[in-house]
């Protein structure tokens, strides 16, 4: 309600004080006088209910008649006048006992707006006798605003103000949209009341119907309010990510801080994310966030693709209506074309040993009682795996396999930008080893690498036995001392 319409509302009531008086003096000076002149009838008093009308309202009038004569009086008329309102005489009102007082009942309809002057003829056989009462008929009728700005796209917590220029009673205003009361009852209005409504602010302007009694006057109709409105400031969003580059299969975290700038509460509030190169942990929820309060949630990243990925952000909430509203917001980044965890510095030890002797078989070259070893060949593969993301590699695993041999190293979990280092012991005689590792990221997603490493060849020749070198060393010497013999019985040949 702005302040000029009270004042206006102030000044009437004053002017109506002011003109009641002056009709009550008027009224009283002007029956006295007729009653000393003439000792016929006299008005007595005159009650007005009410005595402020709207346009089309009816007030009744109660008009005390006073005989103060010794004999009784016959009243055969009684007329009413007066601009702006109208009434109809009253015919054959009848005897008034002597010395007694009788009350006769009339309604006055109230035609146009302003402050009218009513007056009352009151016709006996000798004489007639004239009064006046004053009628207040506005042209307003009540009307509803609110207290404040209304914030667009909220839920409202606010008063509204009903006014009127003059007092009506049993009140109902009902809102013609969602709110909380659906009606509002208020016994009576004086110029001012004010009642608390809660409602979803999504129009421009709203609509009430407001029914009231003034009187046995009964009043009902539609109030359109256009209040003064102010957009949302909604909720702020922080996404934070620092790394503007990732590794593949890496669960990274990101940050989504929400801070409620609506000066109401939201509920369900739900933050989801998606990606076309990568996947996310699953939707993280807060359940309430009041007007002011601020939330932080972590959700993770995989990247599965290398390239460039967009990211998108999807949160949503509602009001205390059930109004859902959904934001969504997006941010770019680097996929590198390299694993979150790698092996590196992979080193394969060879050992060659013997494993006792055999019986081989006799021959021309073969000394009797030769023998021969077997040999066993000892490999250690140490190395390191590396975290280079930014999210903990858990349940590391290191699988060596050998062919027929496979051997497995339990690394646990490693830290981000952290190396954890492994040596596995292994027998065989293979010429290729390969090396797996197999982790889980934070997502719970498992991976693995497998790379080959070749053996050399000469670390897994078994050596020679001392009776073969020996029978070596004899095939030589023969294959010797016949080409010698050849080349000697060639030249004698010769000479010959």
């Amino acid at each position: 309600m702005r302040c000029g319409d009270k004042q206006k509302i102030e000044l009437k009531r004053f002017l109506k004080v002011i003109t009641a008086i002056t009709a009550v003096l008027i009224l009283t000076a002007t029956t006295s006088a007729q009653e000393a002149e003439t000792g016929s009838i006299a008005v007595q008093n005159v009650e007005v209910n009410p005595d402020g009308l709207f346009v089309g309202d009816l007030a009744e009038v109660t008009l005390t008649l006073y005989n103060p004569n010794d004999q009784s009086i016959k009243v055969p008329s009684i007329i009413i006048d007066g601009s702006g309102v109208s009434a109809s005489p009253i015919l054959d009102v009848g005897y008034i006992a002597p010395r007694s007082s009788h009350e006769v009942s009339f309604t006055v309809k109230a035609v146009s707006p302003g402050i009218h002057s009513v007056e009352v003829k009151v016709n006996s056989k000798e004489h007639s006798v004239t009064s006046y009462f004053t009628i207040f008929v506005e042209e307003r009728l009540p009307e509803i605003s609110f207290d404040r700005k209304i914030r667009v796209g909220e839920v409202n917590d606010a008063n509204i103000v009903v006014s009127s220029p003059i007092k009506i009673e049993r009140v109902i205003i009902e809102p013609l949209f969602d709110s909380e009361p659906d009606r509002i009852f208020i016994a009576s209005v004086e110029q001012f009341a004010e009642a608390q409504l809660k409602f979803y602010a999504g129009n421009e302007s709203y609509e009430f119907r407001i029914s009231f009694y003034n009187g046995n006057n009964y009043h009902s109709y539609v109030v359109e309010v256009a209040p003064d409105v102010e957009e949302s400031k909604d909720v702020f969003i922080n996404i934070s990510m620092p790394y503007s580059s990732v590794y593949l299969y890496d669960a990274v975290p990101l940050t989504v801080e929400l801070t409620n700038l609506r000066s109401d509460a939201i509920y369900s509030i739900r933050i989801e994310a998606e990606s076309a190169k990568g996947v996310f942990s699953e939707a993280a929820e807060i359940a309430k966030l009041e007007a002011g309060e601020s939330r932080a949630v972590r959700i993770l990243y995989s990247p599965h693709e290398s390239g460039e990925d967009s990211l998108e952000i999807r949160i949503s909430y509602e009001d205390e209506f059930g109004n859902v509203r959904e934001v969504v917001r997006s941010l770019t980044v680097k996929v590198l074309d390299q694993l979150a965890v790698s092996v590196t510095n992979v080193d394969i030890e060879v050992e060659v040993k013997s494993s006792g002797s055999s019986a081989q078989p006799q021959g021309p070259f073969r000394p009797p009682g030769a023998s021969t070893q077997s040999a066993t060949v000892e490999i250690s593969v140490s190395g390191d795996v590396s975290n280079n993301g930014f999210g903990e590699a858990r349940n590391v695993y290191v699988h060596v396999d050998l062919g027929n041999v496979k051997k497995d190293y339990f690394v646990g979990n490693i830290d981000p930008s952290d190396v954890e280092s492994f040596s596995i012991p292994a027998t065989g005689n293979e010429r290729i080893t390969k090396v797996t590792v197999e982790w889980a990221n934070e997502l719970g997603e498992t991976f693995s690498i497998t790379k080959e490493y070749q053996i050399s060849g000469g670390s897994v020749t078994p050596p020679q036995s001392v009776a073969e070198n020996i029978l070596l060393f004899v095939g030589v010497a023969t294959v010797i001392a016949a080409i010698v013999g050849a080349l000697l019985w060639r030249r004698r040949k010769k000479r010959e």
